[in-house]
């Protein structure tokens, strides 16, 4: 719990994720087990730590679980702020269970303010992707204002059949907010999926309906062109543009954007499986 000479090893050069101790626990991880609240905020703010490092198995827990395990209100609190998973599950030795799971099962220290903590973002994050889905802007920023994590998918925030902020704002065409949700310090998984079977990305939704200012805005933030979908449309969203599936005005100029001197350079895609129907494809 040194904080002075943390400060001062990182002014020296020493890296964030270079060590580990006592049984592979990264500085992050030590941190949050034992509670020192200013050192997790120190390192997070200092550069980028794996937020999802895990101790030694069979336990395997990240650094939020670790603080629900010993009921570290505090740390949690600032590592939720980071954006760490609250869907993550510790390893065997934990039982498989997430960090609110955890809480609940040891009552240790400030569980009770710590499960509380983890429950309000799982309120915002739902409250997000639903504004997200609906294209309201302000609401978007005034929940992000008041620390609504922008990756909901890591808070179970879904909205309209597992759709996270970020997937649902790309699937509707709103481009605003795809951009705003891509510009905030946490950033949203810019290759969460919709539920199954079709299982489609941001820019997989952006294909399929032709929203080409929201390709564009997740094309500029390394969204893959390669990332496949699921089911029996797998591998088809740019193809089915081509084919004029979708009758979008949009197609052609979001097409363009995956081409690269008239070569795709999206993986090749067979045509869309024609046991599948078009009112079936929509429903992602």
């Amino acid at each position: 719990g040194d904080l002075a000479k943390i400060k001062s090893l990182v002014k020296k050069g020493a890296e964030i994720d270079g060590a580990f101790s006592n049984g592979h626990h990264s500085a992050l991880n030590g941190a949050a087990r034992n509670g020192h609240a200013e050192i997790v905020d120190f390192l997070l703010a200092s550069g980028c730590p794996d937020i999802e490092s895990r101790c030694e198995a069979p336990l395997s827990v990240t650094p939020l679980q670790q603080a629900g395990f010993h009921g570290r209100a505090e740390c949690a609190k600032i590592l939720l702020r980071h954006g760490a998973s609250i869907t993550s599950r510790s390893g065997l030795g934990c039982g498989n269970k997430t960090a609110k799971e955890i809480a609940q099962k040891m009552r240790m220290g400030q569980w009770q303010d710590l499960v509380a903590a983890i429950e309000a973002q799982e309120g915002m994050a739902g409250e997000l992707a639903s504004a997200a889905w609906e294209g309201n802007l302000s609401k978007v920023r005034s929940l992000l204002d008041r620390g609504a994590p922008p990756n909901t998918e890591a808070f179970h925030g879904f909205s309209n059949g597992h759709h996270s902020a970020l997937n649902g704002a790309a699937r509707n065409g709103h481009a605003a907010i795809v951009s705003l949700l891509l510009e905030q310090p946490v950033k949203p998984d810019i290759e969460s999926r919709c539920q199954e079977p079709w299982s489609v990305t941001p820019l997989q939704q952006a294909g399929f309906w032709g929203r080409a200012e929201c390709a564009k805005v997740l094309l500029e933030h390394g969204a893959s062109t390669a990332s496949r979908s699921g089911g029996n449309l797998a591998n088809a969203i740019i193809s089915s543009i081509k084919k004029k599936r979708m009758r979008s005005t949009h197609s052609t100029s979001l097409t363009s954007l995956c081409t690269d001197g008239g070569s795709s350079r999206c993986a090749p895609s067979p045509e869309l499986n024609e046991g599948v129907s078009v009112k079936k494809a929509t429903a992602a």
